[in-house]
């Protein structure tokens, strides 16, 4: 089990700045999921669930068995928060995963091209729906969320929705973002209906 607590970088308050900051993790052919986590921000739920969910929508979904492994970090980064623990820690199992690092490049490219314009729209406002009981329960919606990911690994299309929704609540958190949370919501009863309408 791998502790998230241990020499926290500066906080980030971007997309944008996330992006580069996955870019930059590592220092070998291949990246492990805990080296982007370290270098993002250990102690900052908001990056620690963005991170996994960008992983989803990203092209390294279509890699068997990675959407599940990485809805899993979301999963109990999730139920961490829903609980209130103050300090996030992730498996090793999931920490431990490694992605090519020319595979994350060609991911950045264009959450980095996204990242730039989302961050011009995103900041605090109405603050208060991204603390206390309301985090809690984007937490809560978070982790339900994550649970289908593992039976709808030969959907992926369905799992990049997903991610990308738990994105839209991630970066919320992130921002200090009240409004998008409400934006989020709406997008989690759309993705239902999406979802729904592939499985059946």
């Amino acid at each position: 089990m791998t502790d998230c607590s241990r020499r926290p970088p500066p906080r980030v308050r971007s997309l944008s700045e996330i992006v580069e900051r996955i870019l930059e993790a590592g220092d070998g052919r291949q990246v492990r999921i805990g080296e982007i986590l370290a270098h993002v921000g250990p102690r900052s739920y908001g990056p620690l669930l963005l991170v996994p969910s960008l992983l989803v929508v990203s092209p390294l979904s279509a890699i068997p068995g990675f959407s599940s492994l990485v809805a899993l970090c979301i999963m109990l980064v999730a139920g961490q928060m829903l609980i209130g623990r103050r300090r996030p820690w992730v498996p090793g199992l999931v920490v431990n995963r490694g992605i090519d690092r020319d595979r994350l490049r060609a991911a950045g490219k264009w959450f980095g091209r996204a990242g730039r314009r989302i961050d011009r729209v995103v900041g605090p406002r109405l603050e208060f729906l991204t603390m206390g009981p309301f985090a809690r329960l984007i937490a809560a919606i978070c982790m339900l969320m994550a649970s289908v990911v593992p039976f709808l690994e030969l959907l992926p299309t369905a799992s990049s929705v997903i991610g990308a929704v738990v994105a839209v609540y991630a970066l919320a958190l992130s921002a200090h973002d009240g409004l998008l949370s409400i934006i989020a919501l709406a997008l989690t009863v759309a993705a239902g209906f999406f979802v729904g309408s592939l499985v059946l």
